[in-house]
């Protein structure tokens, strides 16, 4: 869902949402942060509490509520999929935004997992695609457009291959 409400902003790459009233699984479809999974604590209150919205709003559709308003007590870690398309003009932009260490998190990594579907198919076409460091390593200087923002992490190094820390 947060991933989702980023990508709306590259309103160049169409997408068809779909309608979420309709599409909430039976069961829990979240993405859990990393910082909750590397934490047993953390990760087992996570969990209950997924799974309490879950039951809150299995109750309300038995009262009645109708699916858009039993919506409301699911969390933004809810998942939602969806293809989108787009000229490759337009998805570059969008990939090289969102694929710096800089980008919110859950917009980082969708773009990560699209840059690497493409890449499976077109190793060639994607040698020159990532984040700003990467397309500007060797052509131009700073290497990095976000200034005092940089990151530290030398990207242009080993991508698609970074680990993100937080």
């Amino acid at each position: 869902h947060t991933a989702d409400s980023q990508d709306q902003r590259h309103r160049t790459v169409p997408g068809s949402r779909p309608l979420l009233s309709r599409t909430v699984p039976g069961a829990p479809d979240v993405i859990e942060p990393e910082l909750i999974q590397s934490d047993p604590a953390a990760h087992r209150l996570f969990e209950d509490a997924i799974a309490d919205q879950w039951q809150a709003r299995t109750a309300l559709l038995e009262l009645g509520a109708s699916p858009e308003v039993a919506l409301y007590v699911l969390p933004n870690a809810l998942t939602v999929r969806f293809e989108e398309s787009g000229t490759l003009l337009d998805l570059l932009h969008k990939w090289t935004m969102r694929s710096c260490l800089n980008a919110q998190w859950e917009i980082w990594r969708a773009s990560m997992d699209e840059i690497e579907q493409v890449r499976a198919v077109h190793p060639a076409l994607m040698e020159h695609v990532g984040p700003p460091c990467v397309v500007r390593n060797g052509l131009a200087r700073p290497r990095c457009t976000e200034g005092s923002h940089f990151c530290g992490v030398p990207v242009w190094r080993s991508f698609p291959e970074v680990e993100r820390r937080i």
